[in-house]
């Protein structure tokens, strides 16, 4: 599901990385993440509990930390999805998760990994594709429990997958 909200993010994120750095590690976090008022100070706090953005010194290296943190999370959310899978009974829940299974796998291995190398290789254009694709792979998964029977035991995880992918793009 395309929506205009990940094309103003697309922006945002051009604007972080084509953005000169800026003197300290500190000073480059703070401005990274203004760019991304909504998510503002989760940015701030992800990039300053990481240690490897201390030696970073420019955007395009603090938006590929949020991008590995947001593999990361992917990866975490497909062990739960798979423990879930194999402890519910629940037909309209063991059918809901499946279908997450199978979005979280593209963005674990295909969207995030893909996008992490593009940030790497200064393609912007196509890390922003994939960022957006592996944040609408958290979405679609989060949609698919729309009208079920009950509430989704993944929402939070979702949620911060997306929101991951919003900061890093």
């Amino acid at each position: 599901m395309e929506s205009p909200k990940n094309l103003v993010l697309c922006m945002v994120f051009f604007v972080i990385i084509s953005s000169s750095p800026t003197p300290t590690s500190a000073d480059l976090i703070e401005d990274m993440c203004k760019k991304v008022p909504l998510y503002s100070q989760l940015c701030v706090s992800i990039l300053q509990s990481d240690p490897h953005s201390v030696h970073v010194s420019d955007a395009k290296g603090l938006a590929g930390i949020v991008a590995e943190q947001a593999l990361a999370k992917a990866k975490e959310t497909t062990v739960a999805i798979n423990k879930l899978l194999q402890s519910t009974k629940e037909g309209w829940l063991k059918s809901d998760l499946t279908a997450c299974a199978g979005m979280y796998k593209a963005a674990v291995s295909e969207h995030l990994p893909k996008a992490i190398n593009s940030i790497q290789m200064n393609n912007i254009s196509q890390a922003i594709n994939l960022l957006t694709a592996a944040s609408n792979d958290a979405s679609d998964c989060e949609d698919g429990f729309e009208g079920a029977p009950g509430v989704s035991p993944i929402k939070d995880r979702n949620d911060a997958m997306s929101q991951l992918c919003i900061i890093s793009n």
